[in-house]
């Protein structure tokens, strides 16, 4: 059994140049570019998951955004920008409150102030009876 191993041993360099031969002869080398293009793809394809960017691209673009950064960076300010609307608008409010509770008052107090002057022009003299008034 030895003699075979030793048979090929002894052949081992002719084996190496027909295969050396073999790869850089121009029609082998373009089948083994393809074989390895082909291999390359099944394993990309079969390794890498393929990201859906619809979602991302609709939201650059209804921003008016260059890119996932520019579009972030959109945003924030529009955040801010509310941010501050929202403290006017609080204000304004407030403001408005204020001036609905003024006018109140103020229309409380002249209904008031005319009752006790009618009351005087009738007697001569505020009476007493006049002031218990409800509004």
């Amino acid at each position: 059994m030895s003699g075979i191993f030793d048979q090929v041993k002894k052949e081992i360099p002719v084996f190496t140049d027909q295969i050396y031969d073999f790869l850089i002869s121009g029609d082998s080398q373009e089948m083994l570019r393809q074989y390895l293009e082909t291999q390359l793809d099944a394993y990309t394809k079969d390794t890498f998951l393929t990201t859906d960017y619809t979602t991302l691209n609709n939201i650059v673009k209804k921003y008016n955004g260059k890119d996932k950064t520019d579009t972030i960076a959109i945003i924030t300010e529009k955040i801010v920008q509310n941010n501050v609307n929202k403290e006017y608008y609080h204000y304004t409010l407030l403001v408005v409150f204020m001036i609905i509770v003024f006018i109140i008052l103020f229309l409380k107090q002249s209904v008031f102030v005319n009752s006790i002057t009618l009351s005087t022009k009738t007697s001569g003299k505020p009476s007493t009876d006049s002031l218990n008034l409800t509004v």
